[in-house]
């Protein structure tokens, strides 16, 4: 008698059975669980910083801001005062101009009015008015360091009227005259006699 043995075929599954589960898996109307979609609904956009603005500024930049303001005002006070302190050589330079020199010996009177008037604004605690000859000649050195001074050139201021019309030269005067009005300083140096005394 011929018993048969039934075997129990393995199960094969077919080629693109598993592709398809995972297809199913991923379709939208697949099933998904409530822990999974409270999940998905709680996802939002990342929120990005506002942009910094640029009022109001920091602290820094109002105090940057202060000095700035600060300086440009001193600087604006410091001209103003320059300009105010320099303005008789304006003047001074502009009444030059207008002297006539037709009559040498008249104009060169005229020029040492000039640069003595131009001196007492310049110096006002200085005993301008009491200089003459080799003393006068000595302040307008000291007070510029102009060499045209202790040249014979400049000490025509002190011997013009000792000097004929055809020793004074008008043209070097009035240079040497209009460099002192530009460079004089507002301080004089010491002189070599005030140097040596003793104290």
């Amino acid at each position: 008698m011929t018993t048969a043995t039934q075997h129990s075929a393995p199960s094969v599954s077919r080629p693109g059975a598993d592709s398809n589960n995972v297809l199913n898996a991923l379709r939208p109307d697949s099933a998904v669980s409530d822990d999974q979609q409270a999940s998905l609904d709680q996802l939002r956009d990342l929120q990005l910083p506002d942009p910094i603005g640029f009022w109001p500024p920091a602290p820094g930049w109002w105090l940057l801001a202060l000095i700035l303001i600060a300086l440009m005002l001193w600087s604006g006070w410091r001209l103003l005062s320059r300009m105010r302190r320099n303005r008789y050589r304006h003047y001074a330079l502009a009444e030059l101009q207008r002297l006539d020199q037709s009559e040498p010996q008249r104009w060169l009177q005229q020029l040492n009015q000039l640069l003595r008037r131009t001196a007492l604004v310049a110096y006002p605690h200085q005993p301008i008015a009491a200089l003459s000859g080799q003393a006068w000649l000595d302040f307008l050195y000291h007070s510029s360091r102009l060499d045209g001074f202790q040249q014979p050139l400049g000490r025509t201021l002190a011997e013009g009227p000792y000097r004929s019309h055809a020793d004074i030269d008008t043209a070097g005067l009035t240079d040497l005259a209009q460099q002192w009005i530009k460079r004089h300083r507002h301080t004089l140096p010491p002189t070599p006699s005030a140097e040596s005394q003793p104290c």
